[in-house]
């Protein structure tokens, strides 16, 4: 598999965060309690998707460092990496930022003979990070998805819209999910979930 030159630099120059020219903004929860949800970026996160075939993803889960050939549709996860399940052959991992070049150069070169598809795609998806009581209410005002806690289980994903948006979604606790959107689409996605919030009080964190 053919490796650009470039992934083997140690580091990935910082560039603006997604929510670049936002302010924080907070609207109290109507019944004067806590806000029903929390939103914040998920920064200093390398993307990288790799398309493999099954056979590949002990070597795959070797070099990650956690399992990536995972139920359809759920995700694995340790304190600072996940794998996400896009589709039978294709999996999301999110890593620490500054490691995904070093990573696309292992995988690639892991790859040998094996047809395996490995791209950097950090600065094309925005991670956010949704925490609170009515983080499920909040989604799915736009989402055809039944998020129900007792059917969209934690280390469950999905991919879906969020009203117009395609998105990826991580149910991490009943209480705290994860929404990938295209970085092209944060702006609108982040204005959505706030005012789909209102009624029940939020906190965005810029």
């Amino acid at each position: 598999m053919a490796s650009n030159s470039n992934m083997a630099k140690a580091s990935a120059i910082q560039g603006l965060s997604a929510f670049h020219g936002m302010s924080a903004q907070s609207s109290p929860a109507p019944d004067g309690g806590a806000v029903g949800v929390t939103i914040s970026e998920m920064t200093h996160q390398g993307k990288v998707n790799v398309r493999c075939a099954k056979g590949f993803h002990k070597k795959l889960s070797d070099i990650v460092g956690l399992k990536t050939d995972v139920e359809n549709n759920h995700f694995s996860a340790t304190k600072t990496r996940f794998a996400v399940w896009l589709s039978p052959d294709e999996t999301l991992v999110l890593t620490e930022a500054g490691a995904e070049a070093a990573l696309c150069k292992q995988i690639s070169d892991a790859a040998g003979k094996q047809t395996v598809s490995v791209n950097d795609i950090t600065d094309a998806l925005t991670s956010l990070h949704m925490k609170g009581a009515h983080v499920r209410d909040v989604l799915a005002k736009g989402c055809a998805l039944d998020l129900h806690k007792d059917h969209f289980t934690a280390g469950m994903c999905a991919q879906t819209t969020l009203s117009h948006a395609a998105v990826t979604l991580l149910a991490v606790a009943e209480d705290e999910m994860i929404v990938i959107c295209r970085t092209s689409f944060t702006d609108y996605t982040v204005a959505y979930l706030c005012d789909a919030a209102i009624e029940y009080g939020f906190t965005l964190k810029a």
